[in-house]
């Protein structure tokens, strides 16, 4: 069977089936040939619109991409939102403005002035804790007034010297009453040991760290 052709206004044929493709048939293309009463789109005759759908694409040609079909308020696995951040969350490194992390402070050592006002301050208070510094501190005090007066600044400062040597022992977690054993001999050696030794870290049962 021949059939005719018409493309863009242009008659062309007779042609066999297996010829059309080769002169220009297209969805677009008009179709007739004997026994058709009239022209029709090459879609609605059977045979040629078969042959359309077995035809190769032409040259060039590419499929549209088509997105693949997601349910409404679906999400695909790891998918976020521009600019969604999860709550609580922060970025590392990330610091809010005027926020400044807190640094610990060494505590700072007590100066001579202020050792020997504190002790003068507690001139018999034989309760408390002190620290080093005021202890030692308060020890040359006493060494350089005693040297210059020839021992008689040293009776006068007998008593802010024992109290302060109370406080340095409770610092330590010792009683008091140790520095008696200053009255043996050797005995001094143990009050140098615990003259030097920090102070017991936080609070104890005679009060709280001096350096806090």
């Amino acid at each position: 069977m021949k059939y005719f052709i018409v493309n863009n206004g242009q008659q062309a044929g007779p042609f066999e089936l297996h010829e059309l493709l080769a002169n220009g048939l297209n969805a677009n293309s008009y179709v007739w040939c004997e026994g058709m009463p009239n022209w029709l789109p090459a879609t609605q005759v059977p045979e040629v619109a078969a042959l359309l759908q077995q035809a190769p694409p032409p040259p060039g040609y590419q499929q549209p991409y088509q997105q693949p079909y997601q349910q409404p308020g679906s999400q695909q696995p790891g998918y976020q939102q521009p600019g969604y951040q999860q709550p609580g969350y922060q970025q590392p490194g990330y610091q809010q403005p005027g926020y400044q992390q807190p640094y610990p402070q060494q505590p700072k050592s007590m100066d001579f002035g202020e050792a020997i006002k504190v002790c003068f301050n507690k001139f018999a208070d034989f309760n408390g804790r002190a620290r080093r510094s005021e202890f030692w501190w308060f020890q040359l005090f006493a060494y350089l007034v005693s040297g210059i007066t020839c021992g008689i600044g040293g009776l006068v400062l007998l008593i802010p010297l024992l109290a302060v040597t109370s406080r340095r022992l409770h610092d330590t977690g010792h009683s008091g009453w140790w520095q008696l054993i200053q009255l043996v001999p050797f005995g001094v050696i143990l009050i140098i040991i615990w003259g030097v030794q920090d102070s017991d870290p936080g609070p104890n049962e005679y009060g709280p760290n001096p350096k806090i």
